[in-house]
């Protein structure tokens, strides 16, 4: 990776609201036939160490799907500039058929962050279903209610069911992540994870997004 600067000194304070906020995140995909295999995230600088180790997949796990999961890694105090490295070990005697597949990977902001005032960190802003299930969507009222508890009143316009419009409260760069709901368990099996992607948006002042908001199932399925 490219080298990073050194991390906040208010990590390591447990008043702090950064206090344990440095994570490395990312999705990866391991296929179950990589028999033997196993894949590293390592911290290079002052203090190497390995931070992340993979399942070794063993021939009794061996199948044909791969299997999408989510790592959130915390990264250690570093008090030099350091890089990040992935490493991929195996004892297969053929190695081009070994590969891996990794999506999303993002370092927290507030690995950097160093001044102390607390209007520096970003603001966050969730859009949230209204605390309804099932295959209807809510309900203009019950997200006028749900919302009118939480802090995002001011930059939301509830005005059809399903849909909410989000206006940047400012003209700036905004980090929209979108994700999918789980799948409901079924016969003892869980359901997958929902899958995310993430956008880097330029918005004006008052320029709005209109956002369809699913909500989890309720029924299940057994045809």
């Amino acid at each position: 990776s490219p080298s990073f600067p050194p991390t906040s000194k208010r990590l390591t304070d447990p008043e702090s609201p950064l206090y344990g906020r440095c994570t490395l995140r990312f999705w990866y995909c391991l296929s179950p036939q990589w028999k033997w295999t196993h894949f590293t995230w390592k911290v290079v600088g002052a203090g190497s160490r390995e931070i992340w180790e993979s399942t070794i997949l063993k021939g009794d796990q061996i199948g044909s799907r791969c299997q999408w999961e989510r790592a959130v890694v915390p990264i250690p105090i570093m008090k030099s500039q350091f890089s990040l490295m992935f490493s991929v070990h195996t004892d297969q005697k053929d190695a081009t058929s070994t590969s891996f597949q990794m999506a999303d990977v993002s370092i927290a902001a507030e690995c950097f962050i160093n001044d102390t005032s607390e209007s520096s960190l970003p603001s966050v802003y969730n859009l949230w279903p209204c605390n309804v299930t099932g295959p209807h969507p809510p309900t203009i009222e019950q997200c006028q209610k749900f919302y009118s508890e939480t802090d995002e009143t001011a930059q939301l316009r509830i005005e059809k069911s399903g849909w909410m419009t989000w206006i940047a409260p400012e003209r700036k760069e905004y980090r929209v992540e979108l994700c999918g709901a789980s799948g409901r368990s079924f016969e003892g099996r869980p359901g997958g994870e929902g899958g995310c992607v993430v956008a880097i948006l330029e918005l004006g002042y008052d320029e709005k997004l209109e956002v369809a908001i699913g909500q989890q199932g309720s029924t299940e399925c057994n045809e």
